[in-house]
Formats: C-alpha cells, structure tokens, sequence
C-alpha cells in the first residue's frame, strides 16, 4: 500500500513524542545504549496567522450589543407593570 497523501505535523508530533519516550524508557531500563530518536528532530508546527477584527468591526460588535441589551431590558420593563 502506497501512501499518496502527506501527514501533517499535528498528526505526527503525537507519534513522535510516543516513540521517543518508548526509546527513551528502553536506555532507561538498559536494553538498548542509546535511543535512535536522539538523532531525530520533532517536526515544528507552521505558525498560524489569526486574523483579527478592525477597529470599526469591533465598534459595530459593541453598538450591535448595547443596542440588543437597550432592547431586552425595555422588555423587562414593559413585563415588570
């Protein structure tokens, strides 16, 4: 079976770290010299840029808010008589 398609680093940092800290145990506990993942890098996550909000959309958000709060409680008020 071929594989055609590539692991991503979030897939395979988990099995990294697993079979490092298996070598890891076996230098430990004296059955092998030395572990064969010393000699491996653990591959690296790519940086994610997260995009933010803008100013104005962060000013829209809180109006939108304040204006459903104005809302809800002249709602209140109209049930409270």
């Amino acid at each position: 079976m071929t594989q055609d398609r590539k692991l991503k680093a979030t897939s395979i940092i988990p099995m990294y770290k697993m079979i490092h800290a298996f070598f890891s145990w076996c230098v430990e506990e004296e059955y092998i010299k030395e572990g064969p993942m010393e000699k491996v890098e653990c591959p690296k996550l790519p940086k994610t840029v997260i995009h933010t909000f803008k100013p104005d959309q962060v000013y829209w958000m809180i109006h939108a808010f304040n204006q459903i709060r104005t809302l809800n409680l002249e709602v209140k008020q109209s049930y409270a008589c």
